[in-house]
């Protein structure tokens, strides 16, 4: 069944794609006039424009059919490589028979020429190497799609970032545990290793920590000043030990962080990075834990 919220992502989906891709083709034909284009005495133009507009009409549909039929929406912020391959295949296929066709219009005046040879039998051999044509040229358009939306996923994440900081700016002196978490934050957690060592601190004193093959640096605050210790376990069992606290959480496959020593938010095409507290490097977010940071900042 397709979803009424399918229809809305294709309304909104690559429409810059479509613009800057018709006028990338236009712009390439009339200067390059490849593919015999510049031995066309009349209706260059016509052919021209005309592969133009039926490249525009060509992604549309093929947009039509990414996001409705195969259930592959546009995600504005997200990485789509997926759905645009499928564009892509798409686009190849139904754009190739329409520039056979147009070329065949331009040339004889008759919309089957392309498609029957000299016996007047149907024939594939045309529209296979339109085929290799578009193809070759949708290569370079999938670059430039890839281009473009990454380019908005990090005007998206820049945003984000601005509205982060200045919620940040605005709890300056603030934590974000709830007052029936104060009790349990008072007491001290204690992290062994195999070796027998352990590490005591309070939840509140942990800053961050990080995987490092079968073992997980931590850093935290002691004396004013951040320590390092280095224990004997998984990022998986560090974050059980704080799974009772809801301000220290997973932000990347690599990293849990106390979300109350944050001071600063960077946004790029993959995420975020944080900057901590006492802490000269900047922690990575992934993609998949950013709502869950913004939930919990109030953004």
């Amino acid at each position: 069944m397709i979803r009424k919220e399918h229809y809305k992502n294709f309304a909104r989906g690559n429409k810059l794609y479509v613009i800057v891709t018709s006028l990338i083709v236009i712009l390439v034909l009339g200067i390059l006039q490849p593919f015999g284009i510049a031995e066309t005495k009349e209706g260059k133009w016509i052919l021209i424009f005309g592969c133009g507009l039926l490249n525009a009409v060509s992604c549309l549909l093929s947009d039509l059919i990414t996001t409705c039929l195969c259930r592959l929406p546009y995600r504005y912020g997200q990485n789509n490589i997926v759905r645009d391959i499928c564009f892509s295949i798409f686009n190849i296929l139904l754009l190739s028979p329409m520039i056979c066709t147009l070329n065949s219009v331009v040339h004889t005046g008759s919309v089957v020429y392309g498609w029957i040879d000299d016996t007047g039998v149907f024939t594939f051999e045309n529209v296979a190497v339109y085929y290799l044509y578009v193809a070759s040229v949708s290569f370079f358009a999938l670059i430039s799609l890839e281009y473009i939306q990454r380019n908005n996923i990090l005007s998206l994440r820049l945003k984000q970032a601005v509205k982060m900081n200045q919620t940040l700016a605005d709890r300056l002196n603030e934590d974000i545990s709830k007052p029936d978490d104060k009790e349990i934050d008072q007491q001290p957690v204690i992290i062994e290793n195999s070796a027998k060592c352990s590490v005591r601190l309070l939840p509140c004193n942990f800053v961050f920590a990080e995987s490092n093959a079968n073992y997980v640096d931590l850093y935290y605050i002691e004396d004013l000043k951040i320590s390092k210790s280095t224990i004997r376990c998984t990022l998986k069992q560090m974050c059980d030990i704080f799974s009772n606290y809801r301000y220290i959480l997973k932000c990347h496959r690599a990293f849990i962080v106390n979300v109350n020593h944050i001071i600063h938010f960077e946004g790029n095409s993959k995420g975020f990075l944080l900057t901590l507290d006492k802490v000269d490097r900047k922690i990575p977010v992934s993609r998949a834990y950013i709502q869950q940071i913004q939930g919990l900042i109030g953004t």
